[in-house]
């Protein structure tokens, strides 16, 4: 497979954090594409659900890059199961904004950008087993790699996403979830199909958020604390 050139800012796990929100929306110009793998809201907040899905919603109206999105757990919460049905409920608000401002993707959808395959994937769903993508962007990575464990030893990770993609598995998993992993890259298993899985992390302390940097023409990846690795190797069709 020939890997064509674009370059991926990918991040997660911004909880409704309005100076990283700035810091995203000032720098991703520089770049084809952004992925935001969940948990744009904060489920701990004062700020009500619905008040912070409004915001978030009008602040990624406003990139002026090509975005994929997908729900992450704090995005998500089930609609009530008496009275009123909750539009914006199940990450319904999200869902919404496919194809609206410079959204490209969101749950459920699979789409063709730049000669590459994206399938999204939200929270508590898994991919069909006939996908077939270049890239999945998931919030949870899958358990028992690397990147779901954290430095205390857990593991956080989704049980299910992997035997659903096991098949014809992608060459870049673009998750978030796992605040401080206990690595920010992995491959995923160790014998080959290889996937290269990649999650930024999330450092409350800094100024910016926990990023990778995707450089499909050097088939690079590059993490905000200097972490590196490389993506889009031999296809694993082709070994």
């Amino acid at each position: 497979m020939e890997v064509p050139d674009m370059k991926i800012l990918h991040v997660a796990d911004l909880h409704l954090d309005h100076g990283w929100f700035d810091w995203i929306a000032s720098n991703c110009s520089a770049f084809d594409l952004l992925v935001i793998a969940g948990d744009l809201q904060n489920a701990f907040s004062n700020s009500g659900m619905h008040d912070q899905a409004r915001a978030v919603t009008k602040w990624l109206l406003g990139l002026p890059t090509p975005t994929i999105v997908c729900s992450g757990n704090h995005d998500f919460w089930v609609g009530a199961q008496r009275g009123p049905f909750d539009v914006m409920a199940e990450a319904g608000w999200l869902k919404n904004l496919q194809l609206r401002g410079n959204i490209i993707g969101v749950d459920g959808e699979t789409i063709e950008f730049g000669g590459l395959t994206i399938a999204v994937n939200g929270w508590l769903q898994t991919p069909p087993e006939d996908c077939r993508a270049d890239i999945v962007v998931t919030h949870a990575p899958p358990s028992g790699c690397a990147c779901a464990g954290d430095t205390h030893g857990h593991d956080n990770g989704d049980p299910e996403i992997w035997h659903s993609i096991h098949g014809h598995p992608p060459r870049l998993l673009l998750c978030g979830h796992i605040h401080a992993p206990r690595k920010f890259s992995c491959s995923w298993p160790q014998t080959d199909p290889i996937t290269v899985v990649l999650v930024p992390g999330c450092d409350e302390r800094s100024d910016i958020p926990d990023h990778w940097i995707i450089d499909t023409s050097a088939k690079i990846a590059k993490h905000s604390r200097g972490d590196g690795c490389e993506v889009f190797g031999p296809d694993p069709l082709d070994r």
